[in-house]
């Protein structure tokens, strides 16, 4: 049977540590209860997925220490938690590529905040990848992507990208291409970087509280 990796990059949830641009317009401890629901609700489509799923298991790589917030969801969710190297964003994602997919068919990595994420893109990544695919990405709405999927570590796709920029995903698809690596894209999903991001996902799911947790949909297999 193949196997798959699932990781999830997770800050420490403390004010003033994560989600700056956020902060700056709800506050920092604001931004820190916003942030842990955000890794709930990945963790939930994460454990989903695994679930359904005995292919996939899951791990989060914390930065830069652990906290209680991620040892209570690991625990509850039966994930495993790794410390995050030091590095840029290129640095990291080489490095988790290299060391999780030694025994593994398949490796994605997604982000703590990317809410708009579900199984299904999570499943139709790792099939894309059994099928023969050698990267699998989905696209950020600013630029980026929130999702990245590989066979093999490929060092290539981290170079030379301007990460936090506009051009990340055009940057890495042309690094892909370079490389002679076939890619496959999936539907754009959504992160949560600063308020407008926020409230538009709220108008998407309906929500006019604070925050509504978004319903995990059952996966197909389509």
């Amino acid at each position: 049977m193949k196997r798959a990796r699932l990781v999830i990059l997770a800050k420490t949830p403390v004010p003033g540590r994560v989600k700056s641009r956020l902060a700056a317009s709800v506050g920092a401890s604001a931004a820190a209860r916003r942030y842990q629901r955000m890794l709930a609700e990945v963790a939930c489509v994460g454990a989903a997925t695994a679930s359904m799923d005995e292919r996939v298991s899951v791990g989060v790589y914390f930065s830069p220490r652990r906290h209680p917030v991620l040892d209570r969801l690991s625990h509850r969710h039966g994930f495993t938690q790794h410390a995050q190297p030091l590095g840029d964003l290129g640095t990291r994602l080489k490095w988790i590529a290299h060391r999780e997919l030694v025994g593994m068919d398949a490796l994605v990595i997604i982000g703590g905040d990317c809410v708009g994420l579900s199984p299904e893109h999570l499943h139709r990544a790792f099939d894309k990848l059994h099928g023969g695919e050698d990267v699998v990405l989905a696209p950020a709405g600013d630029g980026g992507y929130t999702l990245i999927g590989l066979r093999s570590p490929a060092r290539q796709l981290f170079l030379g990208i301007p990460w936090g920029g506009p051009d990340v995903l055009r940057r890495t698809l042309r690094q892909a291409n370079r490389a002679g690596l076939s890619l496959y894209l999936l539907p754009t999903a959504t992160d949560l970087d600063d308020v407008g991001d926020l409230k538009s996902w709220r108008r998407r799911v309906g929500a006019n509280v604070a925050w509504r947790p978004r319903a995990i949909p059952a996966y197909d297999g389509n």
